[in-house]
């Protein structure tokens, strides 16, 4: 079946948060709800669902940091893997960024992610010789 994707609506939080637990569960534990409610209320990034039929099963949150593109939080369904689904999100990441003038994307895979890295070379990123380092200030921005 065809792979419809279109805009996260706050009507498929639950859907998509039960795709990630099935696809990184430590992962959507720890920041599931504060990202995709930033996804929802900031312009600068944008978090795509994949449907079939009336299923979500696949997901991309990509976003802009200058004239920088990123993405993060690819899932597909384990029940929906190598169909192409994916590369569909992916691409339409791509096509979102590059819409808003982004000339590359990084995409952002955790460590330990051994398919998902193998995945990524399939479709073309090549791993960047680069360290990550991160912070969650979402406790920090309320307590002030």
């Amino acid at each position: 079946m065809t792979l419809y994707v279109r805009d996260i609506r706050p009507s498929d939080r639950t859907r998509l948060t039960r795709l990630w637990e099935a696809c990184a569960p430590d992962l959507a534990a720890t920041r599931a709800e504060q990202d995709i409610e930033l996804a929802l209320n900031d312009r600068h990034r944008t978090l795509l669902v994949g449907h079939v039929g009336t299923l979500l099963v696949a997901s991309v949150m990509a976003g802009l940091d200058g004239d920088h593109g990123w993405a993060r939080y690819l899932a597909v369904d384990p029940a929906h893997r190598l169909r192409g689904h994916g590369r569909e999100m992916m691409e339409e990441a791509g096509l979102w960024l590059a819409g808003r003038g982004a000339p590359t994307i990084d995409l952002i895979v955790e460590d330990g992610a051994d398919i998902a890295e193998a995945f990524c070379r399939q479709i073309g990123f090549e791993r960047q010789a680069a360290n990550v380092y991160g912070k969650w200030r979402m406790q920090e921005i309320r307590a002030s």
